[in-house]
């Protein structure tokens, strides 16, 4: 299990085996590339359960209710990058 806490301050934890799923690595590349940015909630989904996919989205939220997408797309790069270099903070 990894846990950790990103930069904004959220803290997480995700199965290790998680980043072992061609799956998910395809949808991080179709929204990295600009081919499906809907494949996001694909990757949100994989990564995390649904509270922990709740707090994700509350921790971004803006003063308006919305959740941005960047924000969420910047912590879970961090999060595959941390645990793609197997860094367990």
């Amino acid at each position: 299990m990894y846990k950790g806490t990103t930069k904004s301050g959220f803290d997480y934890e995700v199965d290790e085996g998680v980043f072992d799923d061609m799956e998910l690595i395809d949808a991080l590349a179709d929204v990295n590339s600009g081919r499906d940015g809907l494949q996001m909630t694909v990757a949100v989904r994989k990564i995390f359960d649904p509270d922990q996919r709740k707090r994700l989205y509350d921790h971004v939220r803006d003063d308006k209710g919305r959740v941005p997408t960047e924000s969420v797309m910047n912590i879970i790069l961090e999060i595959v990058e941390a645990g793609a270099d197997g860094k367990n903070s």
